[in-house]
């Protein structure tokens, strides 16, 4: 667990894990320079259960910890939680009846998230872990469009994954630094990837307009890298349904960046959001995406339009349209 100013959630999560049946399980509490009490709750924590270490770095950065947390563990498989994470009681057994049964080295889990919007409004959502069982990289590349349709790399916190995994690919999550691109790391060397729907992490989402991320593109285009660049390495870049995944991920992706850029609070003026809009419209993995996309853009909302004829006056009409309309139908 990477904690930053977790004082009021570290007790929570920890509780996740330990109130489940006596495992042989080690928890490794990494405090990331909190300014709070969060690191002696988890020294407190630790001399109370023998099960944990409580570790702290001088980073606050989260994937510092993890990486600093991964140098001590000592298990076959690891898990992550972030301070405000925690696990559905029964999911600790869940899992474990699945790593006694089955070897593997990628179990994707369930996601509850929550977040609150601008206003107030509380929504949640659910993803589930859709059914994977591949073996071999063959299968393993093959899956890739289902995982990425299903939306689940983009989660870390509350999947599993074989320790050994870590050496095997040469990179610590501080030099990484985004969950997205971590998965699609490790399916490019997985041999055995699964699901384990009955495991499920509760966990805080930012609501897509409460602030402004000026690096937002910039991880997009990194992670439309990391799929097209792993997908070379298994040898599916030409599969046509992987294509197609790709390219509807990076434009619900790219729609999103736009609501963020034009409705989150900020003080970016016209003249510079515009020109961030043009960036995004014109850069060579958008046109990619969008004529892989052509006669194919069905259910894909009204940004598709705009975005696939670069046009600047009708994103931003289309963003306020869709914004607005998802906002009725809650």
């Amino acid at each position: 667990m990477a904690l930053h100013d977790d004082q009021d959630h570290v007790s929570r999560a920890l509780e996740s894990i330990s109130s489940d049946r006596d495992r042989l399980v080690q928890i490794v509490l990494v405090d990331c320079a909190s300014a709070d009490r969060t690191f002696d709750i988890c020294q407190r924590a630790a001399e109370r259960d023998i099960r944990i270490d409580a570790l702290s770095c001088e980073s606050p950065d989260r994937f510092i910890g993890r990486s600093r947390g991964l140098e001590v563990a000592r298990g076959c498989y690891v898990t992550f939680l972030d301070g405000d994470c925690w696990f559905k009681r029964g999911s600790i057994d869940a899992a474990f009846d699945v790593i006694d049964a089955h070897e593997f080295d990628i179990a994707f889990t369930s996601h509850a998230l929550d977040s609150r919007e601008g206003n107030g409004t509380r929504r949640s959502r659910f993803v589930n872990a859709t059914a994977v069982d591949v073996t071999g990289k063959g299968e393993t590349a093959h899956s890739l469009a289902g995982l990425i349709d299903s939306r689940m790399l983009s989660f870390t916190c509350g999947c599993f994954y074989r320790r050994e995994l870590y050496s095997g690919l040469g990179a610590s999550f501080g030099d990484v630094h985004d969950e997205f691109v971590y998965n699609v790391k490790l399916l490019g060397r997985a041999e055995s990837v699964r699901s384990i729907p009955d495991v499920v992490c509760h966990a805080h989402e930012r609501s897509n307009t409460e602030a402004f991320d000026p690096q937002r593109f910039e991880t997009i285009r990194a992670r439309y890298d990391a799929l097209v660049e792993t997908a070379e390495e298994l040898g599916v870049s030409e599969l046509p349904s992987l294509q197609l995944s790709i390219s509807r991920w990076y434009y619900r992706s790219i729609a999103r960046c736009i609501e963020n850029l034009c409705l989150s609070p900020h003080s970016v003026s016209s003249i510079e959001r515009n020109a961030r809009l043009r960036d995004m419209l014109d850069a060579d993995s958008t046109r990619s995406a969008m004529r892989l996309l052509e006669g194919n853009a069905k259910d894909l909302g009204v940004m598709y339009g705009p975005i696939s004829s670069g046009n600047i006056p009708a994103c931003l009409l289309g963003t306020w349209v869709s914004h607005n309309l998802r906002f009725i139908g809650r």
